[in-house]
């Protein structure tokens, strides 16, 4: 039960970090503290910004009107899951999407493209391998040690 629960958690944030990559390239950043959405408060707020902030809602805007219906309510969807997220799950989220932009270009890539291929797993698959690193997680250190040492198998070195 325990360890369905936590799977549960890891899947939930690295769904929430996946929703909160996906807003961000396409949502402004919420206020810390929001003002009721009236048209008066979204003019005042447009006539507060800089020309450059203007250009970059624009830029953002017409990239979510040329995206398809489709790819617009999954967005949406991923969003409104992200903000159904508790306070520290986001944070959570947040920091790891903070180490994600530090890392360089060719790593976030590659994580990129890894996630591409774990979704392309068939569900069945991905479940055997979260059983598989649960089960490595309760492993000691030594017996880990152990295994990677005897199924290492040699690759470039990741930059950190």
């Amino acid at each position: 039960m325990e360890n369905r629960r936590t799977q549960d958690r890891g899947q939930r944030i690295i769904k929430g970090f996946l929703a909160l990559l996906i807003a961000v390239a396409f949502f402004a950043p919420l206020p810390a503290n929001p003002q009721p959405s009236t048209e008066e408060n979204k003019l005042q707020r447009w006539q507060q910004m800089s020309p450059e902030e203007r250009q970059r809602i624009i830029e953002k805007y017409e990239r979510w009107k040329s995206l398809p219906k489709e790819d617009q309510e999954r967005l949406r969807k991923n969003y409104e899951r992200y903000k159904s997220l508790s306070p520290e799950e986001r944070e959570q989220i947040k920091r790891t999407f903070e180490r994600f932009r530090q890392l360089p270009p060719e790593r976030r890539k590659e994580i990129l493209n890894n996630y591409q291929r774990w979704r392309q797993l068939p569900p069945e698959r991905r479940e055997q391998i979260l059983k598989s690193y649960q089960k490595w997680k309760t492993l000691p250190p030594e017996e880990r040690k152990r295994l990677k040492k005897k199924h290492y198998i040699e690759k470039k070195p990741r930059p950190k």
